[in-house]
Formats: C-alpha cells, structure tokens, sequence
C-alpha cells in the first residue's frame, strides 16, 4: 500500500502528520511522490485564518476532482462541517499519542504538547484542538534516542503551547535540560507565547549550549489597548522585558513573532506604535497576517475600528517592508561570525544547510560532506537573500 501526503499549516501539523505516516511505515506501507500512485492521500489542514481553510478546502476540493478514486484522508486542525465531500478524519488524540515519525529531513519537529485552554478573542484554534494536553517525557525521551540512531541532528519541541508542557512536575525547562544531557547535535523551541516564559527561565535556557540562538514568540500585537481586547496575558513593558532578557542570555539570538494587523479595536495610532516598535525593536524575524473573522470566536462580534483610515493592505505592505529591513540588517551583523549549518541538500551547485540562527546558508559544494552533517562555517555575508559562507575548523 502506498501513500501521499501533504502538509500544510503549523510545525505541529507537520509533526502529526510525519508521526501518523511513521506508523504506517512500520507496517509496511510506502510513501510515494506523486498522488497518482496513492492508495491513500493524506491532507494536513489549517484553519487558523479563513485564507488557510479557503487554501485547504480548495485544494481537497481539486484532489478528489483530479483523483475520485482514492481514499481520502485529513489530519490538523479541520472543520468538518464546511466540507459536503466524506473524508477520513484521523483522531489527533492517537496521533499525539504515538512515537514513531517518517524522517524526510535532518531536523524533526516532535510534539510535547497539544490543546489550548486561553480562548483568545479572535482564535478559532481551542475549538478544534481541544483542551491543553502534555506529551510523557519517558515518550519523548525514547523518540529522541531512535531519531539520533537515524542521524536526526536536530530537534524542535512543538505545540500549541510548548510554554505550559507539563509532566509529572517537570516543565518545559525541565525537559529541555533532559534532552541535552543526550546526544541529539540541537535542541530548536517553537513558538512561545510571552505570558507563558520569565527572565528567569531564559537565563537557564542560556546556559543550556544545544539550545539554539532562535526564538519564535507569539507576539501578535503591541498596543496594550488592542492586547487587553485580544485577551492576551502579557503588556508592553512584559514583552521589552523578555526579548531584553534574551539578548542578555544568548550571543546575537534571532528573535521572531506573529504579528495581526487590522484587529477590530485597532486604530490608526495603535498601528503606528506598533511600526515604531518594529522598526526599533529587536526583532528581526516576523510572520504577518491580516486580522482574520473567525466564526465562533468573540472577536467575530466585534465592529471594526471607525477612526482606522490605514486599509489592510497599506499596512501589510507597511510591516513587510518592515521585516524586509530588519531581516536583512540582522543578516547583514553576522558577517564574520562563526556558525554551524546542517546539511540539508544541494541548490545551485552549492551545500544548502540550515543554520542555528534559521537562515540558509550556502557554502562552496564539497563531497566529503553529506546530507546531515553539521558543517561549522564562517559566515562571509549576505547577499541577494541568501547568507554566503565557508568552510572553518573552530
């Protein structure tokens, strides 16, 4: 039997999908490149915003046009009910649950924790994610020694909230520091959520040397106006407090976030305090997206901002020049550095690796280097989007 699949969404959809197929590999299922060839084609779905669930059903819709006669199967976050085609929901409780992932790259997600208890105001996920749940440790534990056996140089802890794991009063520091005392090369954290860290857990997370100098936080705005009516746990002063903690405790961290631009409470001054946050801030890295209305959610109610004069897409356009600028001028400071990258294929004739900072970097091709190898680099510059680097034995 052989099977398709197709990811699309968070690094918890991706890692739910790998461990599903995993088991099916166990059993003496294939994976196959092309649809076509399937017994079964697995779609991965995201609802976080309307444009992810229009992306997805759209996309189930030309598959079962294309393919009639293959089952159909879908896993993530998925809203049964906007569909009239049957297909097969695999239970996310079972998935969670399992510890065997298909490998396809050198860096693996595994997920420590699902749900979501906060029921923001305009978040649909707690609806379909069910209540916040934490993996064992002794689970998570048996899946990193298999994953190194199998020349995985690098783990990332995922979740909904990576930030409440909870097992047998351990947290998500606990963990961490468990995990390096094994051979896995990196440990990588997902996103976290600002209300859910303090100094204090970053300074030991800094003394920590696998974890690696990038962190993805669940920002989503700045103005404590628009915070409070998101009913996000966290002001202003809270989220300087913690990003200055992080340059304090990690050499040059590249630091990201999820920004929403257009909420319903929004104003004109509001944006602007958020651009000027941006462009001044330390954050270099950062995933925009227009305020989505999700049916279900508080925020679905809410009027939008009369006294807003910026459109949508003025903003948008406002933050990604933005991003644009910082991401490069971040870039740009690492000329000189010292780095390790992970190999993870060929582009252009050249070694493409994945650094600890999360750029690609490309380094001049050498065949004495294969795909998963850590290749300790110096960093010559960046140039047209890409980090250039060579060969350096520190």
């Amino acid at each position: 039997m052989k099977i398709f699949f197709y990811s699309m969404g968070c690094k918890l959809n991706q890692s739910l999908t790998k461990r599903y197929i995993g088991n099916l590999v166990e059993n003496g299922w294939e994976v196959c490149s092309e649809p076509s060839d399937a017994d079964i084609i697995l779609l991965s779905s995201c609802i976080v915003t309307e444009t992810s669930q229009k992306q997805f059903e759209n996309l189930l819709e030309r598959m079962i046009k294309k393919y009639p006669e293959k089952r159909f199967q879908v896993v993530g976050c998925f809203d049964k009910n906007s569909l009239e085609r049957d297909v097969e929901y695999i239970d996310q409780e079972k998935i969670f649950q399992s510890k065997n992932s298909f490998i396809n790259r050198t860096r693996v997600e595994i997920p420590i924790q699902t749900g979501c208890n906060s029921f923001c105001s305009y978040c649909i996920v707690p609806y379909f994610r069910g209540e916040e749940k934490s993996i064992g440790i002794e689970s998570i534990l048996y899946e990193v020694e298999n994953l190194v056996k199998r020349n995985v140089k690098e783990i990332v802890l995922t979740g909904v909230h990576i930030g409440r794991f909870n097992h047998e009063g351990k947290n998500l520091l606990d963990l961490v520091e468990i995990l390096s005392e094994k051979p896995v090369e990196r440990v990588r954290l997902s996103s976290l959520d600002i209300s859910e860290i303090t100094e204090k857990d970053i300074e030991r997370l800094g003394k920590i040397k696998k974890v690696v100098p990038f962190f993805h936080l669940s920002l989503q705005h700045v103005s404590e106006k628009v915070l409070k009516m998101m009913k996000r746990k966290y002001d202003i002063e809270k989220i300087k407090n913690i990003l200055f903690s992080f340059k304090e405790n990690f050499y040059k961290p590249m630091l990201g976030c999820d920004v929403i631009v257009g909420f319903p409470f929004e104003d004109d001054s509001d944006f602007l305090e958020m651009v000027e946050f941006f462009k001044g801030g330390e954050i270099s890295h950062f995933h925009i997206f227009p305020y989505s209305r999700r049916k279900g959610t508080l925020a679905y109610y809410f009027e939008n901002n009369k006294n807003s004069r910026i459109p949508i897409d003025e903003k948008m356009k406002i933050m990604r020049e933005i991003h644009k600028e910082r991401k490069e001028n971040f870039l740009k400071s690492l000329k000189g550095e010292n780095e390790t990258i992970i190999f993870e294929g060929v582009k252009d004739g050249k070694i493409k690796g994945k650094g600890e900072r999360y750029f690609d970097g490309y380094l001049e091709y050498d065949d004495k280097f294969k795909k998963g190898d850590i290749i300790k680099v110096k960093i010559l510059d960046y140039v047209d989007g890409k980090v250039i680097c060579e060969k350096r034995n520190f």
